[in-house]
């Protein structure tokens, strides 16, 4: 039997066997829960799933993202309330993630957000020295205008997922650690 389990707020329902599944998020102010494993965007490393693994986490560390989950037996890493404001992973938060625009700009680089960030590693069936790296983001908040307030549900660009998997692809490589870019929009 699958029990819930509630960690600050955040409702995690554990799955055995594959990584990212079952995996619900809760986020504050969003109404509905967040099944991470229907977002992952796979994309392929040409490396073996351990190796892919401990580039993975070493990319997590040098973006700045802080683990409270983080399963090696499973291939799992992430935080699923993680608070941001303004700037996530060194870039400004509206790069990764649209919750919406007002007169004052992007709500994402306006507002605190919760973050349920969560990556993990698959093999290639057949291929073992392949493997895919699976990032899902989902992020909420209260937007405060005045004296009224709403919730928002912010949804992935996807440009963090494609930077995490560019440097998890350099490290397997032979790259060296670096610091990520920063910068504006593109």
């Amino acid at each position: 039997m699958v029990l819930p389990v509630l960690i600050t707020g955040l409702l995690v329902t554990p799955v055995a066997a594959q990584p990212g599944r079952g995996v619900v998020a809760r986020l504050p102010d969003v109404r509905d829960p967040i099944r991470l494993d229907t977002l992952g965007l796979p994309l392929g490393v040409g490396a073996a799933p351990a190796a892919t693994f401990a580039a993975l986490e070493q990319v997590h560390t040098e973006f700045g993202i802080v683990r409270t989950i983080s399963d090696r037996a499973r291939g799992e890493m992430g935080n699923l309330a993680l608070p941001v404001r303004r700037e996530f992973a060194g870039e400004r938060v509206s790069r990764a993630l649209d919750c919406g625009r007002g007169l004052g700009g992007e709500y994402a680089d306006q507002y605190r957000l919760t973050v349920a960030l969560l990556t993990w590693v698959t093999a290639v069936p057949g291929h073992p020295d392949s493997s895919l790296v699976h990032t899902a983001l989902v992020g909420g908040g209260r937007v405060v205008d005045g004296t009224r307030a709403w919730p928002m549900q912010c949804n992935s660009l996807g440009h963090l997922e494609a930077r995490l998997a560019k440097r998890v692809r350099d490290l397997v490589r032979g790259g060296t650690p670096t610091t990520p870019p920063t910068g504006g929009r593109d």
